[in-house]
């Protein structure tokens, strides 16, 4: 898998095309290889393009803000193969423990309670905190309230055990026992 950060290109038929107003860009003209393919005027071009260059309305070059995410990017792509499923978690009878060797944290030994492994592993599929408390069992939903899974949630994205957003949240680590994928 290669991941890469590409600028948007603009083509017709889009919704960037046509409705460019409402992502806040204005189309400018067809890129200009299109004069040496199609030797004609603008207006003609214009018709027969495919892809546009484009400005943002409020002039905003966002070259001049993405380089943090290109240098997340690339530490990702230099540490994917030392970090493939270096967070793990391993079940005991009442308790997890989070194994993380990510490379680019820390190496920490998690070990959850029974009552914080079950809200752990609630969210594998991503929850609400309304979803984790009803996946508790009877007698958990009686000693913790809601207040407390989100303050515990809280605490797991704090740790980067979890992903949190819009009011869900994703357990993170995968099942120690998981098969390794076939070679190919």
């Amino acid at each position: 898998m290669c991941a890469f950060l590409v600028r948007l290109v603009l083509e017709r038929f889009s919704p960037y095309h046509e409705r460019p107003e409402e992502f806040g860009l204005e189309v400018v003209s067809p890129f200009p290889y299109y004069r040496f393919v199609y030797p004609t005027d603008v207006a003609t071009l214009t018709k027969l393009a495919y892809s546009f260059e484009y400005r943002y309305r409020d002039g905003r070059d966002p070259e001049t803000y993405v380089e943090p995410l290109r240098q997340v990017i690339a530490t990702w792509q230099a540490t994917r193969e030392v970090g493939y499923r270096s967070l793990r978690y391993r079940r005991g009878p009442d308790f997890l423990v989070v194994r993380d060797r990510r490379p680019t944290v820390e190496p920490a030994d998690y070990t959850l309670s029974e009552s914080e492994a079950r809200i752990y592993l609630a969210c594998e599929d991503g929850a609400s905190v309304a979803e984790v408390c009803e996946a508790l069992p009877a007698a958990t939903q009686k000693e913790v309230s809601a207040d407390d899974v989100r303050a515990f949630l809280d605490e797991l994205v704090a740790w980067r055990l979890m992903y949190h957003e819009e009011g869900r949240y994703l357990a993170l680590a995968l099942p120690a026992g998981l098969p390794e994928e076939a070679s190919s």
